[in-house]
């Protein structure tokens, strides 16, 4: 059993005060020295908009996606015109914030920006977003500036890398819009004329990635006016169901949001608790609402 990092959700975009949960007893002990998130409109739907880092021992106010896998530094982007935006890199130690040079996009705070998706080995990778959507993916050198197109494909906003894999969905935003039932994969290999494959194909369902993993897995959420599943994708084109719940009546928000990869399983946070996905199977592990901040640590 370990101590997992969460942060209590009480609605849709609203993260509160984090801590930790003890996966023995489910109990979650609220961190004092913690941060407090409460996003409202606009909040990310798959994502905690705040994470722990494990090496340096203190709670960030970014996704753990954007933090360097060693924790010594992690990256956002700020969008508003003026001499801060652009992507930033920030060491969590010091403190030391600065844009990376390339990176400011348009002056107006309406065109196009760099998106930061991942924050990896070999760099952070990001994409080009603007008021009517976005597309491909870059790796951005932390200490140059330099950007390597890497995708073409990848669209929009939601968009997972680890291990040098991209996934990602085409969510409409509108629950009344027609939604797109696939999930879609990419290696980046940086191969002349490789593209994106669509891997699973839920009709009549919306799709969600929820969480990647550096060896090419990636727990998916389909969600429908009757049900809402949850799905791991493996490589080569492979599925797993986890589980299939009913849908609530008039229900707006996903139940489930963020999907963290350990040595045996996944651990999953919801509005019904956080569970561990594992052989198959959904076990829950805690009633208390919260998503997932981090990787599981010893007691």
């Amino acid at each position: 059993m370990c101590r997992l990092p969460v942060m209590l959700w009480s609605d849709i975009g609203q993260e509160r005060q984090a801590g930790f949960l003890d996966t023995a007893t489910g109990a979650v002990t609220v961190d004092d020295g913690s941060v407090v998130v409460s996003q409202g409109q606009g909040a990310d739907t798959v994502r905690a908009w705040a994470s722990y880092d494990a090496p340096q021992h203190r709670w960030l106010t970014v996704p753990r996606e954007f933090v360097s896998p060693d924790g010594s530094a992690y990256a956002y982007t700020y969008i508003q015109p003026g001499p801060l935006q652009g992507v930033h890199l920030v060491d969590v130690r010091t403190g030391s914030d600065h844009v990376i040079a390339g990176t400011s996009g348009d002056a107006d705070a309406r065109g196009f920006h760099y998106w930061v998706v991942a924050f990896q080995r070999d760099g952070i990778y990001v994409t080009r977003v603007n008021q009517l959507g976005g597309g491909g993916v870059l790796l951005l050198n932390p200490a140059t500036g330099a950007l390597t197109q890497v995708s073409t494909d990848a669209t929009g906003v939601g968009i997972f890398v680890s291990g040098k894999q991209a996934w990602w969905t085409l969510d409409p935003g509108d629950l009344s819009a027609a939604a797109d039932p696939y999930v879609y994969h990419q290696p980046l290999t940086g191969v002349v004329g490789q593209h994106a494959e669509s891997w699973f194909e839920r009709p009549g369902f919306r799709m969600f990635v929820l969480g990647v993993d550096s060896t090419g897995h990636a727990v998916v959420l389909a969600q429908s006016t009757g049900s809402y599943e949850l799905w791991l994708l493996g490589t080569p084109n492979s599925s797993a169901q986890i589980a299939s719940v009913p849908a609530s009546t008039g229900l707006a928000v996903v139940p489930f949001k963020t999907a963290v990869a350990d040595a045996g399983g996944w651990w999953i946070g919801s509005s019904a608790g956080v569970f561990y996905a594992s052989g198959g199977k959904l076990q829950r592990v805690s009633t208390t609402p919260a998503v997932v901040a981090g990787a599981c640590g010893l007691t």
